[in-house]
Order: C-alpha cells, then structure tokens, then sequence
C-alpha cells in the first residue's frame, strides 16, 4: 500500500508538468473569480487528466498520520506549477483587455467627431438663427450731436477760413465728460422714468420678446444696467462733439427719449452754471452788504457828533472864529494907533484918550475870550473847535472810507455780473434727435457669422485636444 501511495504523486507530477508545457487560453475574469480556465483538444484532455490525478493525491479522510505525512511533500512540490499557470492567465487575459479598450476608444472618438460638430457647432447656431429669423424683436435707435457752449465767445480763423470757435466759445471737455456721467446716472433714468413710463415700455411692449425684454419685477440697479445698455455715448476730443444714440422698440418713442435726454441735460447745465456764477456773486452781495453797513454806521457817528456839539461843520465853525479874532485884532490895532494918536497932543486924563484906553482894553478882552473858543488853554476844561476839529476829522474820515468801500464794493458787482454772464454755458444742439425709419438692431446676419465663427473656433480647440490625446494613446 506504501508503494501505491508513493507512486501515485509521482505520476501526478509527471502530468501537471506536461499540462505547464501547453499555453493557456483563459479570460481574466475566470481567473477572477478563481474558477479554472476553460481549455480545448489536448489542453482541456491534459487538464482532465491532472484532476484525478489530484483527487488522487489528495488526503483521505481515513487514512493514518504516518500516510498524511507521505503525501503532504508531493502536494507541497504539485502547488508550485499552479501558481505559474494562474500568474501566466492573469497576463495574458489584461493585455488582452487593454488592447481591446485602446481600439474601442479610437473607435468612440471618430463617432464622436461627428456628434460633437452637431453639438457644438451646428445645433447652437441653428437655436441662436431662429431666434433672430421669429422671435427677435426689431429696435430703432435715434441719435443727436451737442456740445456745451460758453457766453464768451471767441474769434477764431483757420487756413480754410471761419471755424466754430469763430461763432461760439467751447469749454472744455471736463463738461462734456460730467455730462456724460448724468446721462447714465440713475437720477435721469428716473427723470425719463416719470415723463415717458421708460420702465413700462421696455417691460410690457407688446413686440418685445422674452430675451431683450426687462424683467417687470426688475430692481432698480437691474433697470439701471438695462438702462445704461440701450445707450451708446461717443466724445469726439477734436470737435468736442457730444454724440447720445438711444435704442427702443417704437421709433418714435427713440426719438422722444432723446429729447428729453436733450432737455434735461439743457437744464443741469443751466442750473450749474447760474450756480457757479451766483455762488461768484454772492461773494461780492456780502462784501457790498458789509460795506453799506459800515457806511450808514459812520455817518450815523458823524451826525450824533455834530448834533452833541451843536455845529455843523469844526472846519467851518474854526474859520468864523478865526475871522472874528481877525477883526478884533484889527480893531484893536486901530483903536491902538488912535490912542497914540491922542496921546501925541493931549493928556492922558482926557476924556478922549480915557474912553480909548477902555476901548482898546475891552477889544483885548474880546480877544482873549474868544481865542478860547478856537484853542484851548491850561486852566480851561471845555473843548475848544481844534479838539472838536481833530474828532469831526476822524468821524469824516471814517465815513470816507465806508463809502469808498461801498463804491468799490458796487464796482466790484458789476465786474462779477459781467465775467459770470460771459460764462454763463448752455447746450449748443448740432444735430436734433430725429425719428428712425428702419430698425437697425439686432444686427441679425452680423452676429450669426459672429457666432458660426466662435462655434467653429471651439469646436477646432476640442478636436486639437482630442488628437492631442488620440496621438499620445497611440
């Protein structure tokens, strides 16, 4: 029975070596799932074979240990071959499979050449055609030309003769650029928004289509954008030529919108200029208001004045008295040389010379006393008319002034009234908003081609990737 036993692996071995000669021919996924790969003719004969042969080796259940351990080397030297087999059908069956999936995608990219020119290039372009051809409303756009003039114009001649500066004075550009600016600004939206229903027109026109149209439950900076989208603004830096173009579903409706763009702008460069030239004026209303102030103060000083002290003029009150000590003194000089006269030949006692003397002594009293009036002397307390003279001076001298300042002041007004009139700026229309007869947006054959031409563009982009792939596969 030893015997037996031992030569019954022998012979297996000699057979699993005979089955390792012959190539295999299985599929990955057999091997996988760890059932035996599938043979024909002698392979399928040879692989029978070694299954009983197996069978035969393998331990039974009731046999002794001393046999089990017999049998257990030959099993040991029998897995070994196996092993090789299932590691040559496990490469066998992948580069089988990746040769199969390289030609099933060079297949799938020459099908979708084909399928992806439909997708990106003629399907789209044939969705957008239609839309322009029956659903794409017609717009009419209405344009004007204005610039901002100035008050003060300027003669100006070129080597072809009279230019535009000749007739009118520009101002600058910054003008036309704030103008500008107002224009697209939310605050003449909502002005255009009131006087023509701006809103309702591009919402609920009944020719206006589902893409061009504005939302009815627009927001404001939504209605804004949409706004600033239908106009077309151009500044022409060499003419200084201010160009609005403004697009509606209605001729008529382009034309009216851009007039009362016309309009309105009109009024904020009126409003701005007769501010400027009023915030000008006003500088010098103050400056004229302070100055007759001043005025009217000092004279009301310089009457107060006169009427404390009783006299109309110092001046004058000063040369009266001035005149009065000069006869005084010439009469005193008179009555002198008389005296002497009568003291030449008569005597002192004389009635004749007595009354004299009284007269001469009460001519220099009169003198004196009246000097006092005209100047002032150490034991006298009341003013005297130079003091009287020096403080009227001061007061007249006051009210000179003030009204110097007031004439220039008023000067000054006049200059101001004359430069802020000279510029003084208001819209010089070129060209008035006129009513389109033909509806040149959209521009139905331009943005086809437009498009035909991105399409093919993206399209030539996907299939340089694709070759870019197809060569780095091959």
């Amino acid at each position: 029975m030893a015997d037996n036993h031992n030569k019954q692996p022998e012979s297996s071995l000699e057979k699993g070596k005979v089955s390792q000669k012959q190539p295999p021919n299985t599929d990955k996924a057999s091997d996988k799932q760890g059932k035996p790969p599938k043979q024909t003719g002698n392979k399928a004969q040879g692989h029978a074979q070694s299954k009983p042969d197996a069978a035969k080796t393998s331990v039974p259940d009731d046999k002794s240990p001393a046999q089990t351990d017999k049998i257990k080397p030959a099993l040991a030297k029998t897995s070994q071959p196996a092993k090789a087999k299932r590691f040559s059908n496990n490469f066998t069956s992948v580069a089988a499979f990746n040769k199969f999936s390289m030609r099933h995608f060079k297949r799938t990219l020459k099908s979708s050449r084909k399928k992806s020119f439909l997708v990106v290039v003629l399907m789209p372009w044939l969705l957008v055609a239609l839309y322009y051809v029956f659903i794409a409303a017609d717009f009419y756009e209405s344009s004007a030309s204005f610039m901002i003039k100035e008050a003060n114009s300027q003669a100006g001649t070129s080597t072809g003769g009279v230019t535009l500066a000749a007739i009118a004075g520009f101002s600058s550009q910054h003008d036309e650029h704030i103008l500008n600016e107002h224009i697209l600004s939310v605050d003449m939206m909502k002005a255009l928004d009131a006087s023509l229903n701006l809103k309702a027109h591009f919402a609920a026109h009944p020719e206006a289509d589902f893409v061009s149209r504005l939302s009815s439950s627009a927001t404001q900076e939504d209605f804004l954008k949409y706004y600033q989208s239908l106009l077309d603004i151009h500044y022409n830096d060499l003419s200084g030529l201010l160009t609005v173009k403004i697009k509606a579903y209605d001729a008529d409706y382009a034309q009216q919108v851009l007039a009362a763009i016309l309009k309105h702008s009109e009024t904020l460069v009126n409003d701005k200029s007769l501010e400027l030239a009023e915030s000008q004026l006003s500088f010098v209303r103050a400056e004229i208001e302070e100055s007759a102030q001043r005025l009217v103060k000092a004279r009301q000083a310089l009457i107060a004045f006169q009427d404390s002290h009783h006299m109309f003029s110092p001046e004058q009150q000063g040369q009266t008295v001035s005149g009065i000590i000069s006869s005084l003194e010439a009469e005193l000089a008179q009555a002198e040389a008389e005296r002497r006269r009568l003291l030449s030949y008569q005597r002192g006692d004389s009635p004749q010379v007595i009354a004299l003397k009284d007269k001469v002594n009460s001519l220099k009293a009169q003198i004196k006393h009246v000097n006092k009036r005209l100047v002032k002397s150490e034991s006298q307390d009341t003013q005297t008319i130079n003091e009287v003279y020096g403080q009227y001076k001061e007061l007249e001298l006051e009210v000179e002034v003030a009204q110097t300042t007031y004439l220039s002041a008023l000067t000054a007004l006049e200059s101001a009234r004359i430069e802020a009139s000279r510029k003084l700026k208001h819209l010089l229309v070129i060209n008035e908003p006129y009513t389109p007869e033909e509806a040149l947006y959209p521009k139905k054959l331009y943005n086809l081609f437009t498009l035909a031409i991105i399409l093919l563009l993206v399209f030539g982009l996907f299939r340089m990737i694709a070759t870019t792939i197809r060569e780095h596969i091959d």
